[in-house]
């Protein structure tokens, strides 16, 4: 056998090896993503989006340009297709971060989005940034109709006639 081919064997297995190697590095870094159950539901004013984890996890949530991006503190795996479907009035589209830990919502308009926590869950609501005075229920719209009474502080009446204390 010439010395060269055994070499060049030699070369191939170890290129092989280094794709194996990389490859196997890749998904090991998408198994250690928790999978998140992800719900959502259109409610009068508002959409909520609640993702379920199986511990608590820390967020941030950023709305810029349209879009919302809420980043976790692990990584997340979850399906969205329901997402956008369920709160289209709110949500063009709904994407997983590059980073693996966050979530990326396209928003439809000119919405508020806020998120906070909920034990193991984490809450994100889209809803309109001022409601019209037709959509605005009944009671808020008497209670902004009639100022509230304050009641009046009675004066006190001046002691004119009284001496003062001289000071000793």
């Amino acid at each position: 056998m010439a010395e060269g081919s055994v070499t060049g064997r030699k070369r191939r297995r170890w290129v092989t090896w280094a794709l194996v190697a990389g490859f196997l590095a890749l998904q090991t870094t998408a198994a250690w993503a928790e999978p998140v159950r992800v719900r959502a539901a259109l409610h009068d004013d508002f959409g909520r989006v609640a993702f379920s984890w199986s511990s608590p996890v820390s967020h941030k949530s950023a709305l810029r340009n349209g879009r919302l991006t809420v980043r976790f503190g692990r990584p997340i795996e979850a399906s969205f297709g329901r997402v956008a479907r369920s709160l289209g009035k709110y949500i063009a589209s709904v994407t997983p971060g590059d980073d693996g830990q966050s979530v990326v919502f396209d928003l439809k308009g000119d919405f508020d989005a806020y998120s906070y926590d909920s034990g193991r869950a984490v809450i994100v609501e889209f809803a309109d940034k001022s409601p019209s005075a037709a959509d605005k229920p009944e009671a808020v719209k008497k209670a902004e109709a009639k100022p509230e009474a304050k009641p009046e502080a009675k004066a006190k009446p001046e002691d004119k006639d009284k001496p003062k204390p001289e000071a000793k």
